[in-house]
């Protein structure tokens, strides 16, 4: 039996078991955060901070017991803004490498 302060209610509407369909989740363990040094190296501490905050959580369903991934509430953002500044580094790459030459 667990407790009840280990339960944590979904996230978001639509996340719910893929095997059962409840939505009554806990923690299945604490998020690893790696870093990726090419990560650090080539966007520094703020590419490294979105790529860990984009990850998702892993919790276990308490009906079946079902350990699955599920986004959390800044996941979205930070994959989005992570995805942003991958592009903006690329482009300012693209001009500095194929751009007008004095």
């Amino acid at each position: 039996m667990r407790s009840p302060l280990l339960t944590m209610s979904n996230l978001g509407e639509g996340q719910v078991c893929p095997t059962c369909g409840g939505a009554e989740v806990s923690p299945a363990g604490v998020l690893r955060r790696h870093h990726n040094g090419w990560l650090l190296v080539l966007g520094g501490w703020i590419l490294l901070v979105l790529w860990n905050v984009a990850r998702k959580e892993q919790v276990q369903c308490v009906r079946c017991d079902t350990l699955y991934y599920r986004e959390t509430r800044l996941s979205p953002i930070a994959r989005a803004l992570f995805i942003l500044f991958v592009l903006l580094a690329l482009l300012g790459l693209g001009v500095k490498i194929f751009g007008p030459s004095p």
